[in-house]
């Protein structure tokens, strides 16, 4: 008989999930951008108030571009919609401006509208159809 996980686990499996989704997408609308360089999943490790917030569901790229390098945030619709969680992420950006980084949050809204808008992948997403 498998092993039944507990709430906290499952809840941490399914965080899990959704953060990998939000960086796959992510690297997905990265890859067909035209003005991207190059990217990289690095960028903000180094804060701690990224490792304390990244397991409730954050996922970032710092991307080098025409017009310089900036750091993309992708955070779930649970960190915005709560209001602690979403402090917390405003908090994190002004903390990562201070340090000379140029920062955008990205939803995962946006990243699905932006796969569906470029037709990104063979099959169209729910914000395309």
């Amino acid at each position: 008989m498998p092993k039944r996980h507990s709430p906290r686990e499952c809840r941490a499996i399914r965080l899990r999930s959704e953060r990998r989704h939000l960086a796959h997408h992510l690297e997905v609308v990265l890859a067909a951008r035209r003005d991207v360089e190059r990217f990289s999943f690095r960028g903000l490790g180094h804060l701690g108030a990224y490792a304390a917030l990244e397991p409730e569901g954050l996922a970032h790229a710092t991307v080098v571009g025409a017009s310089g390098t900036v750091t993309i945030l992708a955070a779930t619709r649970r960190v915005l919609k709560i209001a602690s969680l979403r402090s917390r992420l405003f908090a994190l950006r002004r903390l990562a401006e201070a340090c000379g980084q140029r920062v955008v949050i990205a939803t995962p809204q946006g990243l699905r509208n932006e796969i569906g808008r470029r037709r990104i992948g063979g099959r169209p997403t729910s914000a395309a159809r």
